[in-house]
This record gives C-alpha cells, structure tokens and sequence, in this order.
C-alpha cells in the first residue's frame, strides 16, 4: 500500500496525498481537448474515451504524463457546445488546474441533428395500419422520431437513426405480431476512431395474414392453420392429416 512520505497517510494515488502535494498545473499541463456533445465521450488521439468525464480526464493525465492521479470537478456543472471551447476547471491533488474542451461530435453522432441521417432501415410490407401504429407508439413511448417515413408499393419505410433502437423495434414486433422478421447489413464507411467497418441495418417485416381456421397452400399441399402462437404456427394437411411445426417465414413465403 503506498502512503505519503510527508504526512505518512496511507492509500495514496500518486507521489504524495492530496493535502502534501506540490502544485499540479505546472507538473500535469493538459492540451485542449475534444468532446462529443451528444454521447459526451472525449476524442483523444483518434480515440474515444468513456466513463465519467472525471474518469475520462484522469486517463488522459496518465498518458500524458504516466502518473495516476485523482481528478475532481471544480465546475458543479460542465456544459460543452458545438462549435465552442470551454473552460473547464478541475482539481488535481488538491490543486486548481484548467482545460479547454472544444465541442464537436464523434463520427457516430455527427448525423445525429440531421433529418437525412439514418444508421437501419424498417421495411413493412404487407402490413395493417395497426401494425404501423403499433411502430409509432414504440417511437412515441420512447420520446424518438424517425428521420424519414417513406410510402413505398406493398408497405411503408421507416429511417431510424439510431441502429439498436431499430432492432429493439423488430424485437417487439416480433413478439407482439405474427409475421416474418428478415435482418441484414451492409458496408457503409470505415470508422477511423474505432478502426472498424460500419454498416446500415435492414430489418423486413411481413405480417402473417391468416388466423386459426384458415386453410393455406405449404408446399403443394392445403393444410388448414390449427393455432397461431407468439413464435410458430401450428398446422395439419387436410389430406395426409400429417402435423406441421412452422415458423412464420415459411408460411408466408409458401402463401
């Protein structure tokens, strides 16, 4: 366990405890650093940092000058803007220290204001007007707005921005009504901050039109639907009286 050589008090972080150390603004200067204002991570060395942004401030305190120290805010609240540098006061070891945080946004959230912007696409197709209302009210329910809803020929287009909430939504579409849920991606762009590929989301829904009682064609055969369950479909040939556990996808691409 380290402890102060001045005072002796123990669990210390760093050379000395906070009320020993000698002042810190000359020892730990930092440069001007970047935040995203919508996701709050700072963008440090082609990076992106998360965590409280007392945390995040240490880290860089460590890789600047490889000592681990505690940083506290001085300000009791931090606001960053767009397009502004503000100064930001901190407390290193006891001592007042400033930076200067530019606001900007990160390569995911850069779109974020824009209506254009969009990280998946929901397709419905063949789908009631419940169905789409049923998709507005998970958007209103969680206070979102799609960039752009678009009438196409057999259903609708829904822009979303934000990749996992488009994917929460074909969750509970799935669970709340019959269909056939399809999901793939594709390439867009390399991402330099986090040295990987993105990709745009497409999430196809089809809504199963029959109900119990209906007799369909599976595979050349008439069978009649027995139950409709919150996953499968449970079906019996009318001639072979042969039983069928079926998914979704397969009844409407066989009808």
């Amino acid at each position: 366990m380290r402890f102060c050589p001045k005072c002796g008090k123990k669990g210390i972080i760093g050379d000395f405890c906070e009320d020993c150390a000698p002042p810190t603004a000359a020892l730990f200067p930092l440069p001007e650093l970047k935040a995203c204002v919508h996701c709050t991570s700072l963008l440090y060395k082609h990076k992106k940092l998360s965590g409280s942004l007392e945390e995040m401030l240490a880290a860089v305190v460590y890789d600047q000058h490889k000592k681990k120290v505690k940083v506290k805010l001085a300000d009791k609240e931090v606001i960053i803007k767009p397009g502004l540098a503000v100064p930001v006061n901190l407390l290193i070891r006891g001592n007042p220290v400033q930076v200067k945080i530019f606001g900007t946004y990160c390569e995911q959230c850069k779109g974020i204001n824009d209506s254009t912007y969009y990280e998946a696409i929901i397709q419905l197709r063949d789908c009631s007007d419940e169905v789409l209302q049923f998709v507005q009210n998970i958007f209103h329910t969680h206070h979102a707005k799609p960039s752009k809803i678009e009438p196409v020929r057999g259903g609708v287009d829904i822009y979303v921005r934000n990749q996992g909430f488009a994917k929460m939504v074909g969750k509970r579409l799935k669970e709340h009504v019959p269909g056939h849920l399809h999901i793939s991606h594709h390439l867009v762009t390399y991402d330099h901050l986090r040295s990987r590929d993105l990709h745009r989301a497409t999430l196809y829904f089809t809504q199963l039109k029959h109900k119990k009682g209906d007799h369909v064609l599976y595979k050349g055969e008439m069978v009649e639907i027995l139950s409709v369950g919150g996953k499968r479909i449970a079906a019996r040939g009318l001639e072979t009286g042969k039983k069928y556990d079926l998914e979704y996808g397969e009844l409407v691409k066989s009808s």
